[in-house]
């Protein structure tokens, strides 16, 4: 074998998106079954951390494991044209193999949505007459105003079906409260909201105040800056997402990972979000808040922070955005994002402006790279195609109203306590079936 530029490293040391070499070719094994792999391939590349060691993937797709401590990491031309090879091998595999890799990863999910209320004239109603404020001791699961918008959080799960019943029992615990004080009351879709100017001159200070601590950039790009917050005279709600990866043992996620992580949930979910939310979304907001590539690092991982609330619209649209996420996620940890060929300029002008054409002809340009997305996640048949074609054509594909919470979260029925929640359109596989045969939920 021909000598080839690198260093040995511990196995541990090793980073994701590195290509390597193995010494002993009887140690390498696939990491799905545990089979010993008859002709192993002479380089592969680390993929990340799984939930006891880190893996690699050759460029046919298949997972490896090896029992060696230490493997050399290939730093010469040879690593760099592996790494080309991968790639685009990766993409005359319609990416497959990147969304089959991150299978094994665990993932817990959780939330924490702002929402506004308007009374029965369509009026702003602000949050802190009918809510209480944020309190630690409450525990998770609390419903609280964050200046003029409503604001709840919930435990994480790692089943989505669970945590949408958390979630609608937020937004109804919100309707609820709002109701009891302004009868009529309502929760809206508006993700930019007016403030009068009577509200922001007389409110309490800390009701006016900008909550929120200062997000991070995976790009370094900023929203314009508040100086003082009674001038601000629209106020915003965020689709909050939170994801807890599992790594290995007493494994941290690394910043980097975390970046890359955010980026590709941008390509993977922040671009088709903003087709998905083109009849709700105002590109007001991402003047100051909800760019590209914004996050937060809470102790349990990640905090994704680009999306509006538009998912609340409807449990089933809330299931497929949140599904595809996870993806991202785990895609950008074990570091192959460099295989989606996606620039990262187009993305945020995308996102940042909600061009919802240049969001369409994206989505049409990569749709092998969607497709995968959702086959992985669902299988095949309508999940699938239905998934695509509500990413080109935006929720009202899926919902008839998606401006109706109530109606579409089932707030005065017992359906959620029942099995059949999964046959009534609430999770994406049941609502695609409905959608193939010519109906919405």
């Amino acid at each position: 074998m021909t000598e080839l530029k690198g260093e040995v490293l511990p196995i541990r040391d090793i980073l994701p998106g590195t290509p390597v070499l193995f010494a002993d070719a009887r140690d390498v094994a696939d990491s799905y079954n545990g089979r010993q792999v008859e002709h192993p391939p002479e380089m592969s590349l680390a993929i990340g951390d799984a939930l006891a060691y880190p893996r690699f993937m050759d460029q046919k797709g298949t997972c490896l494991s090896t029992q060696s401590r230490e493997i050399k990491c290939l730093t010469g031309t040879r690593g760099t044209q592996f790494k080309a090879t991968f790639k685009s091998a990766m993409e005359k595999a319609a990416f497959r193999p990147l969304f089959n890799s991150a299978i094994s990863a665990g993932m817990s999910s959780g939330s924490d949505p702002e929402i506004f209320v308007v009374d029965k004239a369509g009026n702003l109603l602000p949050a802190y007459l009918f809510l209480p404020k944020k309190n630690p001791r409450n525990g998770i699961e609390q419903c609280y105003w964050d200046g003029f918008q409503a604001e709840f959080s919930h435990s994480p799960y790692g089943c989505l079906e669970s945590m949408g019943i958390c979630i609608r029992r937020g937004i109804m615990n919100v309707q609820s409260a709002a109701e009891a004080y302004s009868k009529g009351a309502k929760l809206t879709l508006r993700n930019v909201m007016p403030v009068p100017h009577n509200l922001l001159a007389n409110a309490d200070a800390e009701h006016v105040a900008l909550g929120c601590a200062p997000s991070r950039n995976a790009y370094n790009v900023h929203g314009m800056q508040v100086s003082d917050s009674r001038q601000l005279e629209v106020r915003f709600a965020g689709g909050h997402m939170h994801f807890s990866p599992t790594l290995s043992k007493n494994e941290e996620i690394r910043e980097w990972q975390i970046a890359e992580a955010v980026k590709t949930a941008d390509v993977l979910i922040g671009i088709p979000s903003v087709s998905l939310a083109a009849c709700v979304d105002d590109p007001v907001r991402r003047q100051w808040y909800g760019l590209a590539g914004e996050y937060r690092t809470p102790k349990h991982g990640l905090e994704y922070r680009t999306l509006s609330n538009f998912w609340l619209a409807a449990p089933a649209i809330y299931n497929l955005v949140f599904d595809i996420a996870r993806w991202a996620v785990r895609i950008g940890i074990q570091g192959l994002r460099y295989c989606i060929d996606a620039d990262e300029q187009q993305v945020q002008d995308i996102i940042n402006t909600c061009d919802v054409k240049g969001a369409r002809k994206f989505i049409e340009q990569h749709k092998d790279l969607y497709q995968s997305a959702l086959a992985c996640t669902y299988g095949s048949g309508a999940p699938v195609s239905q998934g695509l074609q509500a990413f080109l054509n935006g929720m009202e594909y899926v919902v008839n109203d998606p401006f109706d919470i109530a109606h579409n979260w089932d707030f005065s029925g017992d359906i959620w306590r029942e099995y059949n929640i999964r046959t009534r359109g609430y999770q994406w596989h049941s609502a695609s079936v409905i959608l193939a045969n010519g109906q919405k939920v």
